[in-house]
């Protein structure tokens, strides 16, 4: 039997954890900015991706198949702006730091052919139809490069506030149309590029798009009106500003056929309209009409209209029906709970976004978020299940209650303490919170009190015992009988600073994990716990623990950390067996596993990944 040998960091590792699935972050929205996100065709394939950024992520997704993610991390900066070249052969990223990268989006190496600096956040890029030119625009103005880095002219004619969008005629001679706060929309020519016309929306100018065949470009704006200028001189010959919207207008794009062109605004709405005559050939509207549903964003991906909520969902529309026929999301903020209960996943964020991922978290099932109600007021820092319902703990000292089989969301009584952790014993739920440990029943009730002396900072169970890690670096264990917790032993001394994870097998092993990396095993039975690793044996993260899990068979312990990675340990030897590099940029704040050989995790970037553990 041939055995394969991995060699990370020096170490060799004799097990292998390859990524099967990533569910990717939503695209980062900001209420009142207008989303410019990208599309890609790929050559000598049928694939057409929607391509964003989250975090520090650039995001390919098919739209045909959701589940073909392709995910691109170039950025050392939040990501704000996203263009893909005419070719198909770039992408230019901004960020929230004036950095720029231009890197081949048509290689497995996604090689940097350009990284630049400007000044102030970006905003939006566009390209030369060469795709051999970019314009920058952003808080501290306009920048037009060539791939080179050098520049190819000035954008003026603006007063001096940010820049939100801009865009390059396809065809030469080439034109340049810029939009800002300053609600100008400048026509620019070149390159070098400079001053042609300008005019002015009655408020910020969101975005402007040229046509296919560079006859026109369209700028849309926050006064709800929308204005068709001419390709070459910038002179206005046409407007539509009664009825266009009865919000900002936030998002433009044009069908390939030049003939149609797609709107969308902060009323909710997508609209289809009809170059020729102005008409409206179609409005698409979502499911809901609170806030998070606002529309900002509009693009087509081949001939398919798609749209970006302000909530991250993609939604695609499919002219001839209002409603998405098909609607994708993610989270758009660091996921901060995550549990396994049957096929399902269940993940939730620091904006109290929770979702169900079904069939073993391979495709999205459900998202609360998506009844439009007020869940959580504050991080959601844990989730359990019981098959029917999912039980939320948060910051804010609230617990909700979820259907699983309809999303429905209530909030249950509150709880003293910033809870942070949740356990399903029996017919109750057992709460860990700074202020001590609480029993309430599923409607949230209070049963029993247990104060602490200690300030708890994670907790864990397997039914019959409760583990408990705390800030004064140890771990008090309980025994449960109903809704009565008798303390059986404490785990301390192998610890030196704060305790953040720990974990409870079925026969007893506890695993417990601390803010500086170290990580302690033990085996309790008959209430009396016998160290199996100490301090330094199982120390091989180089940043603190955050999730710590046992397989269901127990031979394997995986952990998380925030240092990014991802390692899974053999329980009995306690020897590395294989490690995850780079799971989740910023941190992978939690593990489980799915089966014997599946990992399942979920991080910073606001992504849920799996993994295969294989020989």
């Amino acid at each position: 039997k041939l055995q394969f040998l991995y060699l990370i960091e020096g170490y060799v590792y004799t097990m292998s954890l390859s990524q099967t699935h990533v569910l990717p972050a939503a695209p980062t929205t900001t209420r009142g900015l207008a989303l410019h996100f990208s599309t890609w065709e790929p050559r000598k394939t049928d694939e057409k991706h929607i391509v964003y950024g989250n975090g520090l992520h650039t995001y390919c997704r098919n739209i045909a198949d959701p589940a073909q993610v392709k995910t691109v991390h170039r950025s050392k900066q939040p990501l704000t702006a996203v263009r893909v070249s005419p070719s198909g052969s770039y992408c230019a990223t901004g960020d929230s730091a004036g950095g720029v990268v231009v890197w081949a989006l048509d290689n497995e190496a996604n090689t940097v052919k350009l990284e630049t600096q400007v000044s102030g956040s970006v905003t939006d890029i566009a390209w030369t139809g060469d795709s051999e030119r970019i314009i920058i625009v952003g808080e501290g103005g306009g920048a037009a490069m060539m791939l080179s880095g050098s520049s190819c002219g000035d954008i003026m004619g603006h007063s001096g506030k940010s820049l939100m969008c801009v865009d390059i005629r396809k065809e030469r001679p080439f034109r340049a149309a810029t939009g800002g706060q300053d609600r100008m929309v400048v026509c620019h020519q070149g390159p070098p590029f400079k001053f042609l016309s300008q005019s002015m929306h009655e408020n910020t100018a969101n975005c402007v798009r040229f046509s296919p065949d560079g006859a026109v470009y369209i700028s849309v704006g926050s006064d709800k009106a929308m204005y068709l200028c001419d390709g070459k001189t910038g002179e206005r010959v046409g407007e539509v500003k009664e009825g266009a919207h009865a919000g900002s207008i936030y998002s433009v794009a044009w069908h390939p056929s030049g003939k149609q062109f797609l709107t969308s605004s902060a009323d909710k709405s997508v609209k289809l309209w009809n170059l020729d005559d102005k008409s409206v050939a179609d409005t698409f509207k979502v499911q809901s009409n609170t806030v998070d549903y606002m529309q900002v964003g509009c693009a087509f991906v081949g001939e398919t209209p798609v749209s970006v909520s302000l909530n991250g969902d993609v939604n695609v529309f499919q002219p001839g029906q209002e409603k998405p026929v098909l609607v994708l999301r993610g989270h758009q903020r660091p996921i901060t709970a995550l549990c396994v209960e049957g096929d399902k996943v269940f993940t939730a964020s620091g904006d109290s976004a929770i979702f169900a991922w079904d069939e073993k978290a391979k495709a999205p099932a459900a998202s609360v978020r998506a009844t439009g109600k007020k869940l959580h007021g504050s991080i959601v820092s844990g989730l359990v299940s019981d098959g029917k319902t999912l039980f939320s703990c948060a910051m804010d000292d609230t617990l909700g209650a979820t259907d699983v089989a309809t999303g429905e969301f209530k909030l249950l009584e509150k709880v003293a303490g910033a809870p942070n952790s949740i356990a399903l014993l029996g017919e109750n739920l057992l709460v860990a919170t700074s202020k001590g440990l609480v029993f309430v029943d599923k409607e949230g009730n209070e049963k029993s009190k247990t104060p602490t002396s200690y300030t708890p900072t994670c907790m864990a169970t397997n039914g019959s015992i409760v583990a408990v890690g705390c800030r004064e670096k140890k771990v008090t264990l309980y025994e449960v009988a109903g809704t009565k917790l008798t303390e059986i032993a404490e785990l301390a001394g192998e610890h030196k600073s704060i305790i953040s994870a720990v974990t409870v097998s079925p026969s007893g092993k506890v695993a417990v994990g601390d803010q500086t990396r170290d990580i302690s095993m033990w085996q309790v039975d008959g209430g009396k716990p016998t160290l199996l690793a100490g301090a330094g044996e199982m120390c091989a993260h180089t940043s603190g623990i955050k999730s710590l899990a046992f397989s269901p068979n127990e031979q394997l312990l995986a952990t998380g950390s925030m240092d990014s990675h991802i390692i899974v340990w053999d329980a009995a030897k306690k020897s590395k067996t294989a490690k995850a590099e780079l799971a989740h940029l910023g941190g992978v704040n939690h593990v489980a596993w799915v089966s014997d050989s599946e990992v399942v995790s979920a991080g910073a970037d606001c992504s849920v990944r799996t993994f295969a553990f294989a020989a």
